[in-house]
């Protein structure tokens, strides 16, 4: 069930941004849903898992200055949709990002993808000085690691 909501959340949030003209018209090889749609007629699920959440963090990187009314539209689209909010993804996210700071490491490139986004929302001032400066430190710590 959780995988099924992400995806209409996923397909909901292209179809919106693509009416909004985030997306270049008439340019199929660069369409999201063109390309979601291929991805799920391969049928591998562990592949459709990891495309799911590249979408949601791509998506949640490009709206993350949506707010006020805005913000209030795209959550009531995507829950008639039958979709979950854009705000309970957002919240989803900054706890999981919470849970990375407590452990104190980065142990993958979704997690180091999910930290990044954070520390890019200037918005976002639960970022105290020391707080950021540890983030970007297990940051820096991961990049070495994966490029060694």
């Amino acid at each position: 069930m959780h995988e099924e909501a992400d995806e209409i959340f996923v397909v909901a949030m292209y179809e919106l941004l693509r009416a909004k003209g985030a997306f270049p018209a008439g340019e199929a090889a660069s369409d999201p849903i063109e390309l979601w749609n291929r991805m799920k007629a391969e049928k591998s699920p562990a592949r459709m898992r990891r495309a799911t959440k590249e979408a949601i963090a791509d998506i949640l990187e490009v709206t993350q200055d949506i707010d006020g009314e805005a913000l209030a539209s795209v959550d009531g689209y995507l829950v008639k949709r039958g979709a979950p909010s854009l705000t309970a993804k957002r919240l989803g996210r900054t706890h999981w990002v919470a849970r990375v700071m407590k452990r104190g490491s980065l142990l993958s490139d979704e997690e180091h993808r999910a930290l990044v986004d954070s520390l890019n929302d200037t918005t976002d001032r639960r970022w105290t000085a020391a707080l950021r400066k540890r983030a970007n430190e297990m940051v820096a710590a991961y990049e070495r690691r994966t490029s060694e």
